[in-house]
């Protein structure tokens, strides 16, 4: 089995949207998905990179809670994890088609639509 380097970083995007950026392959590819959800950048633990715990967070009028949010950036995490896990058992590099399959296997509430 072949090891893949890649980073994983949530964040929030000006807009106040979560995303989850990806990038593997010595940093060649790189690529974000949205949680699906905002976040009040006051209430967000930069160093953990997620929602801080008990909070709630109302943007542009809908409210989310820090369990939601959270939530919706783990399972994100765990797709890409697998998406990578698979490459490595087939031991080969994931090309940029790596949304494409991450996308394919989100669905809401929980990642992409």
């Amino acid at each position: 089995m072949k090891k893949i380097g890649y980073v994983v970083r949530p964040y929030i995007h000006q807009s106040g949207r979560v995303m989850v950026r990806v990038r593997w392959n010595n940093k060649k590819y790189e690529t974000s998905f949205s949680a699906e959800c905002s976040a009040d950048p006051d209430k967000w633990n930069k160093d953990a990179s997620r929602a801080k715990i008990n909070t709630t967070h109302v943007v542009k009028g809908v409210t989310y809670s820090a369990k939601d949010i959270n939530g919706r950036i783990e399972n994100i995490l765990d797709v890409i994890s697998q998406v990578f896990y698979q490459n490595e058992v087939q031991e080969s590099i994931p090309n940029p088609t790596v949304p494409d399959l991450c996308t394919s296997s989100l669905r809401p509430p929980h990642g992409c639509p």
